[in-house]
């Protein structure tokens, strides 16, 4: 009974088949089968964080952890690693992280998939600045992880001193590139 609870919470992988099929990459894309050094790809927030995250009306029956969430500010309560949730499937990319999210309005949210939880600090730089506007950094994303964050968000990648170099967060990447180029 146990182990079936903890299965449908998502706990454990039901199908670990990975054949790879499926996979494709380019010159931008590097696929779960690269395992060197992916695992600090992802944001791994912790409890007291301040972040920007989806919010939906669960009581008015609004489907949590959808893209027609609203996005406000609040801070991470709560972490959970999954190797299964809500068809997001872990990967060489870490484990799939659910926030539990209060948000500074008072709501609270429990459960939110890491695809809709952003850190403040990049939020904040990819509504203000366009992407263009990122001198030696670019995003870079995984189309075919089973990992949703890999696959819709991606990491970040700054070229400093002629080498590539991958960041978790764009504030992270635009920050070491800026540093780079200060000392040069």
């Amino acid at each position: 009974d146990e182990a079936r609870a903890q299965l449908e919470e998502g706990l454990f992988d039901t199908d670990s088949s990975n054949d790879g099929s499926d996979k494709s990459s380019s010159s931008d894309e590097e696929s779960d089968d690269d395992t060197s050094s992916l695992l600090h790809l992802k944001p791994a927030l912790k409890v007291g964080d301040k972040v920007v995250a989806a919010w939906w009306d669960v009581k008015g029956n609004e489907k949590k952890n959808t893209s027609d969430g609203r996005w406000f500010s609040g801070k991470v309560t709560a972490v959970k690693e999954r190797d299964l949730f809500s068809g997001s499937r872990a990967s060489n990319y870490g484990p799939i992280r659910v926030y539990d999210i209060h948000y500074d309005d008072g709501d609270k949210l429990e459960g939110v998939l890491d695809v809709f939880v952003c850190p403040e600090k990049d939020h904040d730089l990819e509504t203000t600045t366009k992407s263009k506007d990122w001198k030696g950094v670019r995003n870079v994303k995984d189309k075919a992880s089973s990992d949703r964050y890999s696959r819709e968000i991606g990491w970040f990648v700054a070229t400093i001193g002629g080498e590539e170099k991958s960041f978790a967060t764009l504030y992270e990447a635009m920050k070491k590139s800026d540093e780079y180029t200060i000392q040069v």
